[in-house]
């Protein structure tokens, strides 16, 4: 019956039973690493764990080792397989996938997971299909083997291909009927795991991923402190770059006259308070007591900071506060980088800590870095996830930091013991627009009686 079910299958019957793992095909095999995967339905009324090993001649051999009903064994069973298979990334869960949130607490339970992302799970997919197609010399040679099992057999037989991402050339697999497609995204998740980074094997106590609705809750926290940062820099703005930021708006019935006060109403004289704050701060070495700290001023110059320093600076003495971002690099060199209070918000659990608890990044439209201790979110906000454990959130990747504190540093002009920050532009803007509204007002109304 399967044989007209997988006419427009991505594998299809034949394909997928050329590969099985038969003990002739696997004798003398030899494994080098392995992986674990968990996926469950959308409905979680079943769950799949799933295993992947490469052998020592290149080949990969695929198993599902657990479905069964509902998700409470899946702890158990999981605990158990990664410590008989010490799988190098640990369990594979889909960031995207109802697995997400269990994956998560058995992260918290100190089960080592690894979250794939949409390209992780597309790679895998594409080499999957890959290895199962391949031939030589002609015949076929399936470089992916599996152990039959009823469930995944079905999936294999007539999962279809669904396209994603904005191109639409990237693919995975797409359910068919009533069959389950998650054993067969399992297997394709325990094959990202095999070339994803190992987890380090003693994990830091510090790093934890965080549960949904706390992940929710604290986004939304700092979500609403950088949107009234933004709104406080670009009254700033106004008095500091008038020509591109007016800090007022006029009627739609404006004549050219009023346009023409307006225009001149605002001179940007508190650029001067600025300038002449940040023209003594200029840092040109570092040194410690024993002398000029060599590898610190290396640090600083190889980020190019002798140049980016100014703009820190006058970001710190306008906004009252700027801040530094400290994150690794391939040559294992530290990357430090500046933001300003418009694309970064912090919240401190001690006030008096040099470190904040967490802290937000505005990256690009509706995406964002989410830092916590240990680890590093990419999120993104989609409105067609608006009905998800996240509400509109996407975790895209998860990054473990080499250190166990938020790695941003909060710069500060005026800081007082409740952790409020001032600039040198705002208590002079309020003081200048309490003198010059009112003259404004007076001059554009006695311009409108003379209009008359």
């Amino acid at each position: 019956m399967w044989h007209e079910a997988s006419i427009d299958a991505a594998i299809g019957v034949d394909l997928w039973n050329a590969a099985r793992a038969t003990p002739e095909v696997m004798l003398g095999a030899k494994i080098i690493r392995r992986s674990l995967a968990l996926e469950v339905t959308a409905d979680r009324s079943r769950a799949y764990l799933a295993g992947a090993a490469l052998l020592k001649d290149g080949r990969v051999v695929v198993d599902l080792i657990g479905a069964h009903d509902g998700v409470a064994w899946v702890q158990d069973e999981v605990s158990r397989m990664v410590k008989r298979n010490r799988p190098d990334a640990g369990v594979v869960v889909d960031s995207l996938s109802g697995a997400a949130s269990i994956g998560m607490q058995l992260a918290n339970h100190g089960i080592p997971v690894s979250l794939a992302v949409t390209k992780d799970l597309t790679r895998a997919t594409e080499e999957v299909f890959d290895r199962l197609s391949y031939t030589e010399n002609g015949d076929p040679y399936p470089q992916l083997l599996h152990s039959s099992h009823p469930r995944l057999d079905d999936a294999a037989y007539t999962a279809r291909r669904r396209l994603v991402g904005a191109s639409k050339t990237a693919w995975t697999w797409e359910k068919f009927g009533e069959v389950d497609v998650e054993p067969l995204r399992a297997i394709t998740l325990a094959v990202a795991g095999l070339s994803m980074e190992p987890i380090a094997k003693k994990k830091r106590e510090a790093c934890y991923l965080m549960d949904f609705q706390e992940l929710k809750q604290t986004f939304d926290r700092l979500k609403s402190k950088l949107i009234a940062q933004q709104g406080e820099c670009e009254t700033i703005d106004s008095w500091l770059r008038p020509e591109l930021v007016a800090g007022f708006s006029l009627p739609r019935k404006a004549t050219m006259e009023h346009r023409g006060l307006a225009a001149l109403s605002r001179t940007p004289w508190l650029k001067l308070v600025v300038d002449n704050v940040v023209q003594a701060m200029y840092v040109d070495s570092i040194n410690s007591e024993d002398g000029p700290c060599r590898p610190a001023w290396s640090i600083w110059l190889d980020n190019g900071l002798n140049s980016r320093q100014v703009a820190n600076h006058r970001a710190m003495i306008a906004y009252g506060h700027s801040y530094g971002i400290v994150s690794p690099t391939w040559e294992n060199k530290p990357r430090v980088r500046f933001a300003s209070p418009q694309r970064m918000a912090v919240e401190f659990d001690d006030l008096d800590g040099l470190y904040p608890a967490y802290a937000l990044e505005e990256i690009g439209k509706n995406t964002y870095h989410f830092y916590t201790p240990g680890l590093v979110y990419r999120l993104i906000e989609r409105d067609t996830y608006a009905d998800s454990d996240l509400g509109g959130l996407v975790i895209d990747s998860v990054v473990e930091s080499p250190v166990d504190w938020v790695p941003v540093v909060q710069f500060a002009n005026q800081r007082d013991l409740d952790g409020r920050v001032v600039g040198e532009v705002a208590p002079l803007s309020l003081r200048l627009s309490g003198l010059i509204k009112p003259r404004m007002t007076a001059c554009l109304h006695s311009i409108s009686i003379r209009g008359k």
